[in-house]
């Protein structure tokens, strides 16, 4: 039985949209969920947009790419967008490249309220 390797959920909390991602977020993830995390985005226009990578395990480079676009689209919007909860692991690939040094990164939620 196949079994897949990625989810997600959304929450409202304080005038932001929390994603919460599970699992690995690789290029069949990404196509099969990219059009529902757009019409979310696109539609929100409230303070900002968090993505919680607490229970995220892998991302590839395509998922990295759709960072920046989301943080490039939603900049131009002036709603704010930031990561929280990266593993180790995760938080090492987007070190290295740089991500972190463009798109904030918060150990929680509450860290990133009390930014």
């Amino acid at each position: 039985m196949f079994k897949l390797n990625f989810n997600f959920k959304t929450k409202n909390k304080d005038n932001n949209l929390i994603f919460i991602f599970d699992g690995e977020l690789d290029k069949y993830a990404l196509s099969k969920h990219k059009f529902e995390i757009n019409e979310l985005i696109n539609n929100f226009n409230k303070d900002a947009i968090i993505f919680d990578f607490e229970k995220l395990v892998y991302i590839n480079s395509e998922s990295i790419g759709y960072l920046i676009q989301i943080n490039d689209f939603l900049k131009e919007k002036g709603i704010k967008f930031a990561l929280v909860g990266v593993r180790k692991n995760v938080k090492d690939i987007l070190n290295a490249i740089g991500i972190l040094e463009v798109i904030p990164s918060f150990n929680n939620y509450l860290e990133f309220i009390n930014s």
